[in-house]
């Protein structure tokens, strides 16, 4: 998936979505997504009452663990709340894993660069965020995060309360 343009979504979603969601068969094999860029993606969720986000990772029916998901080159303009989102949806503890985000540009994001809510590994590389409106990540799951290059966010911080 490459070269798309995502602006102003509506509730209760996000801007780009890889997910095993909605009873769908689990991802295997390997995904690349290059030089896409969302502008105000990303919306709250009243349901969850937090955001969803401009690219968003969900483990909902089962985990992220048979595939290879690598991300060049995002751009995240004005994100009313997170940029990269992992999440498993339900609470039942489903990881995320090979995740890879290498290259991405924040300009803007209402709560955090990164906000996670599940478990597993990923790894994040040169990203350079301005204007972040909390703390540069948010993990309540546990999720470990690896990575360097990262400019204009804390990729240590951890929290459990909801933002």
């Amino acid at each position: 998936m490459s070269g798309n343009v995502v602006q102003d979504t509506n509730a209760l979603g996000g801007g780009i979505l890889v997910a095993n969601r909605f009873n769908s068969t689990p991802l295997t094999g390997e995904f690349t997504l290059a030089d896409n860029t969302t502008i105000r993606a990303g919306a709250v969720d009243p349901n969850w009452r937090f955001g969803v986000g401009a690219l968003w990772f969900d483990a909902r029916d089962s985990a992220i663990s048979g595939a290879t998901i690598r991300v060049t080159g995002f751009t995240a303009i004005d994100s009313p709340y997170e940029v990269f989102q992992f999440i498993d949806g339900n609470g039942a503890g489903k990881q995320v894993n090979g995740v890879t985000i290498d290259g991405a540009t924040v300009d803007g994001a209402g709560t955090f660069v990164v906000q996670a809510q599940t478990g597993g590994s990923v790894a994040i590389s040169n990203v350079t965020a301005t204007d972040v409106g909390a703390a540069g990540t948010y993990n309540c799951g546990g999720l470990q995060i690896s990575g360097s290059g990262n400019s204009g966010w804390d990729s240590r911080w951890e929290g459990c309360g909801w933002p």
